[in-house]
């Protein structure tokens, strides 16, 4: 077997560390980039090779891959969209990759990445193969299964989730008893619960509580944005009355999977795989 130098641009979150695991399992090694604006320092231990950047230093980043004979690149984790608002020194590809895009969803943006990283010979990979086995199966998953209404809440939010990911606004709906309660936009799937737990938690009319629903968009590009849920979602809904949480079989990841899933049933909350 041939050992590569696999780069992995990492943001936010569990799944960075997740992804380079899989990869040194699989006997490669791992050239790690994160950025001083949205740090994450989890995965240094796993690194082969690790650096910080400026998010705005494309130019500094190509360079720092190639020196490091990447050719084969892995964007993942969570890049706070609170950052386009920002203001940050951008060198002239990050300006290209701004300036190249239609709109500045994180979709655009991470395609408008993709070409000019190829341009610098370095492709941009899926990274679905090192974590496979986290998948989300089809059916109820925790000891608790969701009762009928909230399963016609899950069909009835399952295709409105869909419009929503497909439009690039976010992954994520909250419904009860036929009613939208949040959608997800630029704060993110936990802090749409959150919101729903405090509207939800006021309401008096209706028989159930409410439903989270997640998806992927109907053409997912593997190699960026997969759904993704953890521990972490399943401490906010513990807090609140919502306690159901729908995602996608088969295309939403699950972080920690076993843990997790045991750790959900101990909190009374319940984790269905639906299939669109």
């Amino acid at each position: 077997m041939i050992i590569e130098n696999i780069g992995i641009i990492a943001g936010q979150g569990e799944l960075p560390k997740v992804i380079a695991e899989g990869i040194k399992k699989n006997g490669h090694k791992t050239v790690v980039l994160t950025f001083k604006q949205a740090v994450n320092k989890d995965i240094v231990t796993t690194a082969d090779v690790f650096n910080e950047m400026d998010i705005g230093d494309v130019i500094g980043a190509v360079r720092f891959l190639k020196s490091n004979n990447v050719t084969k690149l892995i964007l993942v984790g969570r890049i706070p969209h609170k950052l386009l608002f920002a203001k940050l020194a951008l060198d002239v590809s990050m300006n290209e990759i701004l300036s190249s895009t239609k709109d500045h969803m994180a979709v655009s943006i991470f395609d408008s990445a993709r070409r000019m990283f190829a341009k610098a010979g370095i492709e941009v990979v899926p990274y679905i193969e090192y974590v496979r086995h986290l998948l989300a199966e089809k059916g109820v998953m925790t000891a608790l299964a969701p009762g009928e209404c909230e399963l016609k809440d899950i069909e009835f939010g399952k295709k409105l989730a869909k419009q929503l990911a497909d439009i690039d606004i976010g992954q994520t709906v909250i419904v009860k008893d036929g009613t939208v309660i949040a959608v997800e936009a630029m704060e993110g799937t936990d802090e749409c619960i959150q919101r729903a737990q405090i509207i939800v938690g006021t309401a008096v009319r209706g028989v159930n509580s409410a439903v989270v629903v997640k998806v992927a968009r109907t053409a997912q590009d593997a190699r960026f944005d997969i759904p993704v849920i953890g521990k972490h979602t399943v401490e906010t809904l513990s807090r609140g009355i919502i306690k159901v949480l729908a995602v996608e079989a088969g295309k939403t990841l699950i972080l920690d999977k076993s843990s997790v899933l045991q750790y959900a049933a101990q909190q009374g909350v319940c984790i269905y795989g639906c299939e669109i």
